[in-house]
């Protein structure tokens, strides 16, 4: 399945920038951005129109980007009505008619914050209610603690370069096509991103990095066998679950990679003293001993990745409910660790770390999972498993 060489296919989503409701929100706001770029008293929007290059800034995005793909922005309605009561509120408190400046604390403060919502009520005119940029994902999302309470939000994806719209794309002109979600995030599939970028294409002039992106993937409707790793390995494929995981990647994997003739149990009952533990995704004999396999779609969002896994090794029985082996129980020699997959590669883990990987850097990368590599990764394995 040849790639035409002027595109490159990406995965998309919008993310709605809103407005803080409170005044102690919008100061919350400039402090986080105050540690992340050591500027004072600005907003996500002012951050966004006047990106530091290089920067590599944190953003909301959904856990299932990956670097390359797109990130629009589209500036919320309401918050034309959020600066317009934070205004007159700030601006009662530093003129004395208003509630003391108790929270924030200082009157100077509330003077500062007053100037902010000057400037966020020109942003807001002008981009309200619209798309007005986008930016390329550089690296893949994460689970992130915001201390300051700001996004709502955990997964944040790192920003490339963000491109603002000479003519922003308003909410009349696309709700036809795309309808915002109340969530922060709205995903952006197939015929609906290439509706809004014939669009915004209308308006503007459009930079290569938009130019050249087509939604979707390779396709897995023809993957099998034989050429699993041509379609799912490819570094432009694209993953939105772990059902697609599963499917069009790791069956096949895990039947490359088992001991010869064992079966590939899938959905299995894991117990460990007369009680259950959990459900792993499969288990596998590999080198004469079980061991399981769980699949995820991006190990780096996964909040309790260690306690899960560690539900599924020093347990006693494992039991399949699907197929074949459906109920039956399998004793569990001690495992040498889980096998975890996700859209980035495979990883080890066992006793709360990870052998030979971290999580953003796994053992064996998907790109380089191919059939004339499986005896190497066979034999890593092995060793690891003397070893653990």
């Amino acid at each position: 399945m040849a790639r035409i060489s002027s595109s490159r296919w990406v995965q998309s989503s919008v993310t709605s920038v809103s407005f803080p409701k409170t005044l102690e929100d919008l100061r919350n706001m400039g402090l986080k951005w105050q540690r992340l770029i050591g500027k004072d008293w600005i907003t996500d929007m002012e951050v966004l129109l006047d990106f530091p290059p290089n920067s590599n800034i944190p953003w909301i995005a959904p856990n299932w980007l990956t670097e390359g793909d797109i990130l629009f922005f589209y500036h919320t309605k309401t918050a034309k009505t959020a600066i317009s009561k934070l205004l007159k509120s700030a601006s009662g408190i530093v003129a004395g008619y208003g509630p003391k400046a108790s929270s924030p604390s200082s009157a100077r403060d509330m003077a500062g914050l007053a100037e902010v919502l000057r400037r966020s009520a020109k942003i807001a005119g002008a981009y309200s209610g619209a798309i007005f940029g986008f930016a390329e994902v550089s690296g893949r999302p994460q689970r992130m603690h915001d201390e300051y309470k700001h996004f709502k939000g955990t997964i944040y994806a790192p920003l490339g370069k963000v491109y603002i719209f000479n003519q922003p794309l308003r909410s009349e002109d696309f709700t036809d096509v795309l309808k915002i979600g109340q969530n922060t995030t709205t995903p952006v599939f197939g015929s609906e991103f290439e509706e809004i970028k014939k669009r915004l294409a209308e308006r503007n002039s459009l930079p290569a990095a938009m130019k050249t992106a087509k939604s979707g993937g390779l396709g897995f409707r023809d993957v099998n066998a034989g050429n699993w790793p041509e379609i799912s390995c490819r570094k432009d494929a694209r993953f939105i679950d772990e059902a697609q995981i599963r499917k069009y990647l790791l069956d096949y994997i895990l039947h490359e990679l088992r001991d010869r003739g064992a079966p590939v149990l899938e959905e299995c009952t894991c117990t460990r003293d007369g009680q259950m533990t959990g459900f792993a995704d499969y288990f596998v004999k590999l080198n004469g001993r079980w061991t399981p396999i769980e699949a995820k779609l991006n190990i780096l969002a996964e909040e309790h990745i260690i306690d899960q896994v560690a539900k599924y090794i020093h347990i006693d029985t494992f039991s399949p409910t699907k197929h074949k082996y459906r109920g039956k129980i399998f004793n569990a020699e001690d495992s040498p660790f889980c096998m975890v997959m996700d859209q980035a590669g495979i990883y080890l883990i066992r006793d709360k770390h990870f052998i030979d990987c971290t999580p953003d850097s796994p053992i064996f990368r998907r790109e380089n999972l191919t059939h004339s590599a499986m005896p190497e990764i066979q034999k890593r394995l092995t060793q690891l498993m003397r070893a653990n």
